[in-house]
Order: C-alpha cells, then structure tokens, then sequence
C-alpha cells in the first residue's frame, strides 16, 4: 500500500500534540512485529534503515536515539525539520505541463526526478521552461489521518527499538543526488 499526499499540514501540526501524548502511551506496548511490518511495507520505498530499502529519503539507521518527540514530528510533521537536499522541486515544461519531484541526478541532457512514490522519471534538460524549489517533502504529511493510534504506536515501538539505536552512518541527512546543474527559480 502507497500513501498519498493530501494537503493537511494544518490539520497535522494542529494535531501533532495529542497524536504525540496518544502515541506516547501507547508506544511502550506497540508491537514492534507489526511495526517492522509497517515500515516494510509503507516507509523502504524511500528509507533505508539497517541496508534495506531505498536511499530516496534519509537514511535511518541510528534513527531510534531521535526520542520518541522528535520521532513523532519526523513522521507526523515531515516538513518542519526538512533538510534542503530534500525540498521538491516543481518544473513546468515547455508544453505546459506542471511536475514536482525531488531531482535525483543530471544524466546526460535528462535529469531525473523521483516521485512521491519513490518512483524515478527524467525530463529532457531542454524542456524544463521553470525550476522552482519548494520547502516541502516528497513524503506525505497526511499519516495523523492514515494510522490509528495503534499502528503509530506499533511503528514507532519498532523505530525506538534496541536494534535501531546503533550508531547512525551518518548518511541521514545527505542528498540522493548529485550535483544539481539546472537553473532554480526561488
């Protein structure tokens, strides 16, 4: 199952405290199993975290010694603390179409982008009339709508476990592209 996107942030900062107390309670018995699960099957498609997964978002190893608050806001709040190696970016091509993704690579005369869904796509340089980056994740802002409290629970048990407190790799917070050759328009 993918998650969409749907214009929330309102709704989940507003929310974020009382999602944050919920989970706190619960999360000495959330279900560290089904929490792997969770992460298996909704979070690999951009995360790495102890070598599996995919290295779109940041990578997660270490990601336990975050605390349970600052946890909460990654997942619940992923816009407030972004780094700017993952702002999307919106391009409007010559023929008038509009796309946003978070550019991954130049590849010759194509750069190559990724979608919300950790899907990559590439552009021919040469059609991309406007470059504008935008202050916002690829990953959705709406998971205070998508989980109950027990699967919060169950995926933060998981992501607070013994296991993923080892020490961080240090690529966390480090882009997954290269260097960025297309013109931006702030």
């Amino acid at each position: 199952m993918l998650w969409t996107a749907t214009p929330s942030s309102a709704k989940t900062t507003s929310s974020f405290p009382s999602a944050a107390s919920a989970s706190a309670r619960k999360t000495a018995n959330g279900n560290q199993e089904e929490g792997r699960r969770l992460f298996n099957q909704a979070c690999q498609i951009c995360h790495q975290l102890a070598g599996q997964g995919a290295l779109i978002g940041p990578q997660l190893d270490g990601v336990g010694n975050r605390g349970l608050e600052r946890l909460l806001e990654d997942i619940l709040d992923p816009n407030r603390n972004l780094d700017k190696a993952f702002h999307t970016h919106t391009l409007t091509l010559s023929n008038g179409d509009a796309l946003t993704g978070l550019h991954r690579r130049d590849d010759g005369a194509l750069a190559i982008f990724v979608n919300a869904a950790g899907q990559e796509f590439s552009i021919p340089k040469q059609s991309i009339v406007r470059k504008e980056s935008n202050p916002k994740s690829i990953m959705p802002d709406n998971f205070i709508e998508i989980l109950s409290e027990d699967r919060l629970a169950d995926l933060t048990a998981f992501l607070l476990s013994p296991a993923n407190r080892t020490q961080s790799s240090g690529r966390e917070n480090t882009s997954p592209k290269s260097s960025d050759k297309l013109s931006e328009t702030q």
